[in-house]
């Protein structure tokens, strides 16, 4: 059963921030639409891209359980923040945005912006008239922008995220962001013009890169982002990407979106006396599968949507492998979506052995079996 009509997400707009915004997720890709219509704003996340870059320093020599019990012990707060808190200050390893493109050209003025749960298809509107619906097609990399006739003249434009290349001052942080992404000073990008595509490529360290690009075609928008091991696997599998896109058309791709959420939501229904208990079981399901792909990352702290305000993420958009990250699959068993929580359990097999060798190191066991 698909989720009742006032399990959908409905804002008026302006909507001034991105932790705000209407979300679009596939589990490959994450996009957040929000701003003013006339500039409207859609930011651009990958799952699983990280900027890997280790401090140069190590972690202290006492940075051991046995320390950590006996500072509690004497209540040496200030050294226990000194040992066990500095290394996750600094800026890296983090996760980043792709990137963000921006739709000129509709109307000024309040806007309706609404997200049907059941179809995972966002609509904008001014009074009662629809002027934008878009999705991202689940399976592909791919997001999708249908405007009406009357706005075919509307242009998108591509751009990438204040990374700073190493000459611009960067803004300190604090405990929740580590400050700008300025600090992380990454190389300059790569524009990617080719056969009406509009973009860029962009190395992020020696073992990452990834391609954000965009193609209008009459009223139909499309882009892609695709992540690889240099840039020109990144940008080769991106003009792949949207090519397909282009040549299955908008309505086919929207009619294989639809299908995959049918039969996502005939795997479990539920239905309360209490809207709200209701609403927020509906919509923890549609963030699970917006934020799972089988074979992808699984979602980290903002799940597939990255912050899109010139800062790192809040906490870096880490794994919190605590209550974090169970209270975000905890209900993939009872919603009938194995396929989803297994994204997220075969991410914590993969870490065995970085795990087993933390484990040796800070609680000085021997004998750790994998």
């Amino acid at each position: 059963m698909l989720p009742p009509k006032h399990c959908n997400i409905n804002l008026t707009g302006p909507i001034p921030r991105w932790d705000e915004a209407i979300p679009l997720g596939n589990g490959i890709l994450g996009s957040l639409f929000w701003g003013p219509m006339e500039h409207l704003r859609i930011s651009v996340d990958i799952a699983g891209l990280w900027l890997r870059r280790r401090p140069e320093e190590k972690l202290d020599k006492e940075f051991t359980y046995a320390k950590l019990v006996e500072l509690a012990r004497k209540g040496d707060v200030a050294e226990i923040r000194r040992i066990f808190d500095t290394p996750y200050a600094r800026p890296t390893p983090t996760k980043i945005p792709a990137g963000h493109l921006f739709l000129d050209g509709l109307p000024q003025g309040s806007y309706q912006a609404s997200l049907d749960l059941g179809t995972a298809v966002a609509s904008f509107s001014q009074k009662g008239t629809t002027i934008l619906r878009a999705f991202l097609c689940m399976g592909r990399p791919v997001g999708v922008l249908m405007l009406p006739e009357a706005y075919r003249d509307t242009t998108l434009t591509v751009e990438r995220p204040s990374f700073g290349n190493g000459t611009q001052a960067a803004e300190a942080g604090n405990s929740v962001s580590p400050g700008s992404l300025q600090q992380l000073a990454l190389p300059d990008a790569i524009p990617e013009t080719e056969d009406g595509m509009l973009g860029f490529s962009q190395k992020v360290d020696d073992r990452t890169a990834y391609t954000l690009l965009c193609k209008k075609c009459g009223t139909t928008l499309y882009y892609t982002a695709v992540q690889a091991e240099n840039v020109e696997k990144a940008s080769q599998l991106a003009k792949l990407e949207l090519c397909a896109a282009e040549d299955m058309g908008a309505e086919k791709l929207l009619q294989q979106h639809k299908r995959w959420w049918q039969q996502y939501w005939g795997k479990s229904s539920l239905q309360l006396p209490d809207e709200t208990l209701e609403q927020l079981w509906y919509r923890a399901n549609y963030f699970l599968a917006a934020g799972s792909e089988p074979g992808n990352a699984p979602m980290p702290l903002q799940g597939v949507w990255c912050a899109d305000n010139d800062q790192l993420p809040p906490w870096k958009g880490d794994y919190h492998n605590d209550l974090n990250t169970q209270f975000t699959y905890c209900h993939y068993l009872t919603a009938n979506h194995p396929e989803q929580g297994k994204v997220f359990l075969d991410y914590l097999w993969s870490l065995r052995p970085q795990a087993a060798k933390f484990a040796r190191a800070f609680y000085g066991l021997s004998l750790i079996h994998i």
